[in-house]
């Protein structure tokens, strides 16, 4: 049921006359107005720490991960800083996105800061660009967005990599020498951004299963030395009880 209030007027208490307002028209509209504000002051501190310590753009070296940068490393430790690292990192990155969708000449006019970060998150750059200008052309909400790059199947980083990180978690000895996986894995960035929530909480149930199996094999390990070294020092096996 829509929400509405009836407001008189409050110089003529006996007045008749009487205005309907819409109060969740109210709400959504004051709801709106806050998002865009916020969406608009993320992505201006995303340009002014492009401008301030990536002289406008970020390079291919940190345009994954910005904190290869010891400058924003350095910003991001101060005390007095009240954006968290993760969330600075992202408003950097999507606003390198638009500057160099911008570039492209691309259609912008309808993108806020959440769609660049749903863009980020498709690794083709043709597929990207495309989605960024239907998105822009058709004033696509953020939810739609959502969906269409979900649809595209391209949204993970190193293409295939999700499997090369579950059998390393499976087998860790046996792919100990996956430094690419290891290096992913260590960062905290790509496994928010680049992989999808189901992937992660796959990842962290193969955890789960791989961990006690693990435990196993050092208890046999520990097991194991202890009898090679009575051996060498001539010590006698402990008696069953």
């Amino acid at each position: 049921m829509k929400n509405t209030t009836t407001e008189g007027n409050p110089e003529n208490p006996q007045s008749d006359s009487s205005v309907l307002i819409d109060i969740d028209g109210i709400v959504k509209g004051i709801n709106l107005r806050a998002v865009n504000t916020v969406e608009v002051g993320k992505m201006e501190i995303g340009e002014y720490i492009l401008d301030e310590l990536f002289q406008g753009r970020l390079g291919d070296a940190v345009s994954r991960n910005p904190y290869k940068s010891q400058s924003l490393v350095d910003v991001s430790k101060h005390p007095d800083l009240m954006v968290d690292r993760r969330t600075l990192g992202g408003w950097v990155r999507a606003a390198d996105l638009k500057r160099t969708l911008t570039d492209l000449k691309a259609d912008c006019s309808n993108l806020t800061l959440s769609h660049y970060a749903l863009l980020l998150r498709v690794t083709d750059e043709k597929t990207r660009n495309d989605l960024a200008e239907k998105a822009s052309k058709g004033a696509w909400s953020v939810r739609r967005l959502t969906e269409k790059v979900y649809e595209t199947k391209k949204a993970k980083v190193y293409g295939g990599r999700m499997k090369d990180l579950r059998k390393m978690l499976e087998n860790p000895l046996a792919y100990y020498g996956d430094e690419e996986a290891k290096k992913m894995l260590m960062d905290s960035i790509l496994l928010q951004e680049e992989l999808e929530s189901e992937d992660r909480i796959r990842l962290i149930k193969t955890i789960d299963k791989t961990r006690p199996r693990l435990m196993e094999q050092l208890d046999l390990l520990d097991a194991a030395k202890k009898r090679l070294v009575r051996i060498e020092l001539s010590e006698p096996e402990p008696e069953m009880a």
